[in-house]
């Protein structure tokens, strides 16, 4: 996967989202733009004690911004997608909590 590392890619992925946009127009397939959301994965590898401080610092994120015809993404640290989690860091805690609250009510 290619990270964002220079001002062009910023400009290369905004390229590409307004490119899927209007495809998508272009085949009749209607996409609800007011709910796009923007999930940045944060590659950071470090020891739990160090994630506290890291969270305070200010991350590519803030400095990031995407819009479709209905305006700016909102960035977000998780999304729902096709029925699966995800999260900034790619840990699977979030999806497995979930489902496993939906399975202890069905047993209840």
């Amino acid at each position: 996967m290619k990270g964002v590392s220079k001002d062009n890619d910023l400009a290369v992925l905004q390229a590409d989202l307004e490119a899927v946009v209007e495809w998508s127009d272009w085949n009749n397939m209607k996409l609800h733009q007011e709910k796009f959301e923007f999930l940045s994965h944060k590659a950071i590898d470090v020891r739990t004690e160090d994630q506290e401080l890291l969270d305070h610092l200010p991350h590519m994120t803030e400095y990031l911004s995407y819009q479709t015809a209905a305006g700016l993404l909102e960035s977000t640290d998780g999304a729902r997608d096709l029925g699966i989690n995800v999260r900034a860091s790619l840990s699977w805690s979030t999806h497995i909590r979930i489902i496993w609250e939906n399975d202890r009510k069905k047993v209840a």
